[in-house]
């Protein structure tokens, strides 16, 4: 199989199972402060992934440009992942979906003002295209606008700034498990912040 083929089916099942989580996580922050969602979510993902941390400290691998786009990466994973929790308090797991879409139309423009390359027209048709089949399967009413809707488009951009700095940091890094690791494990430190301040949202 060629690694064309097993990137398009790894795009596939994450899609899935991105989609998957918006219901569950609507049904988690009912009952469930999102600020510690978030962190229990992280902290253990962290811990799991742990070992890439220590192998890389052995094998003396640790550079710092990594570490400061894993720290930038996290930031933006904190801000979508504790925004969109918040959203889903007030708005149903279909709308939120399809307004988290939007970052399929952030991303080509916001390229150049991260000195990367300028969308093509083709990019942006498929942007469009791609918003307009999210909305169509998500069903979602975009005829009344709440409160929570501007959580979910703010975590939307914090998704699309997240990826541009994702693909200039595979540019750059030797150890994509490492870097991996990072963005991981510092997702955590807005939450913690948080949590200190003991704010419960």
């Amino acid at each position: 199989m060629s690694m064309e083929r097993k990137a398009l089916i790894l795009m596939f099942i994450i899609t899935m199972l991105w989609g998957v989580t918006f219901p569950l996580v609507h049904k988690v922050v009912a009952v469930y402060s999102p600020v510690n969602f978030v962190y229990w979510r992280f902290f253990i993902a962290g811990l799991i992934l742990l070992p890439i941390l220590i192998i890389a400290i052995c094998q003396r691998k640790i550079k710092l440009l990594e570490l400061f786009y894993g720290l930038a990466i996290g930031v933006m994973n904190s801000g979508a992942f504790l925004l969109q929790s918040i959203s889903l308090k007030y708005i149903d797991s279909s709308r939120a979906a399809f307004l988290t879409g939007i970052n399929v139309i952030l991303v080509p423009l916001l390229l150049p003002f991260f000195a990367l390359a300028k969308p093509k027209k083709v990019e942006l048709v498929a942007a469009v295209l791609c918003l307009i089949g999210i909305y169509l399967l998500s069903g979602a009413n975009l005829l009344k606008i709440n409160y929570g809707d501007l959580y979910v488009i703010c975590s939307a951009l914090c998704i699309a700034i997240g990826i541009i700095l994702v693909e200039k940091a595979s540019k750059i890094s030797h150890n994509l498990l490492l870097l991996t690791f990072y963005q991981i494990a510092l997702t955590l430190i807005v939450p913690a912040i948080l949590l200190g301040k003991q704010v419960i949202i």
